[in-house]
């Protein structure tokens, strides 16, 4: 699923009634996040199930009444990767680890960046600009 996709379907675990194609969004949302099958009504309807949707490196943190708020964090992540109000705890933190997904997909990744600083290095390997970096760390005075 895109992450447009996901923001889309944790709104929809926030505030739609429950309907069997409710039910067939989540589980294809549950097979691209964690690769395995399991019923959708199991992920909102229990916590411990929720769970298995933060992805990897995140916690939450959050009110387990009713209606519950729920945050997704990341020690990589200065702000909450996902947030969500929803009227169970287990939809809470669905909808939240969804919009964590969303968050991690709108990411760059290596090959997004790569080559966006040309001649940063001066034309040295990057091995070799390390090194020189390190050689010449104290050369200021």
């Amino acid at each position: 699923m895109t992450a447009s996709a996901l923001r889309a379907l944790a709104d929809r675990v926030e505030g739609t009634e429950p309907s069997l194609v409710f039910w067939h969004e989540v589980e294809e949302a549950v097979r691209d996040a964690i690769g395995w099958y399991a019923s959708g009504s199991r992920f909102t309807d229990s916590v411990d199930a929720a769970m298995k949707l933060l992805p990897r490196g995140t916690w939450a943190e959050g009110t387990l009444s009713s209606p519950s708020t729920i945050e997704v964090h990341s020690r990589t992540a200065l702000e909450p990767l996902g947030k969500s109000t929803a009227p169970t705890p287990a939809r809470a933190i669905v909808a939240a680890a969804l919009r964590a997904r969303a968050a991690m997909e709108d990411a760059p990744d290596w090959g997004d960046i790569r080559g966006s600083a040309p001649g940063a290095t001066n034309g040295l390997s990057s091995e070799a600009f390390v090194r020189e970096l390190r050689e010449n760390w104290h050369d200021d005075d």
